[in-house]
């Protein structure tokens, strides 16, 4: 994976590299636009135009897709609480995370964990019917 990422990063500026992969190892904590421009000795102008103009969308919407992405992968894999998956990758209100995950899938963490679930058994029933 980080082979892929160095890969496809390989256009950005050194500083937007190094943001995306803060945020990358770094999204369970709380992350803004100034903590990060501080950490990189920049402007907060400067570091939004830039990442703005190179990753095509602001620091919170990318910050927001890598902890979506986060609790899908925890959602697919675990049967972590959703309240625990919403810490976990960086929401500290679960309803907050309920409300920003519905937005964007269309659906709650929990009906997204149960179609998965559903899918599984659906692929596991198949399965046994063909032996």
């Amino acid at each position: 994976c980080l082979l892929v990422n160095n890969y496809s990063r390989s256009g950005y500026s050194k500083l937007i590299r190094d943001c995306l992969d803060y945020v990358d190892f770094h999204y369970m904590e709380p992350l803004t636009l100034t903590s990060l421009a501080d950490q990189y000795y920049v402007s907060n102008t400067h570091l939004s135009a830039l990442f703005k103009k190179e990753v095509n969308m602001n620091l919170k919407e990318y910050i927001q897709e890598v902890r979506l992405r986060q609790a899908r992968f925890l959602l697919n894999t675990t049967r972590l609480p959703i309240q625990e998956i919403a810490a976990n990758c960086g929401f500290m209100d679960v309803n907050y995370f309920t409300r920003v995950f519905r937005k964007v899938h269309g659906i709650s963490p929990r009906e997204y964990r149960n179609r998965i679930q559903e899918g599984e058994q659906e692929i596991v029933g198949a399965a046994k019917h063909q032996n």
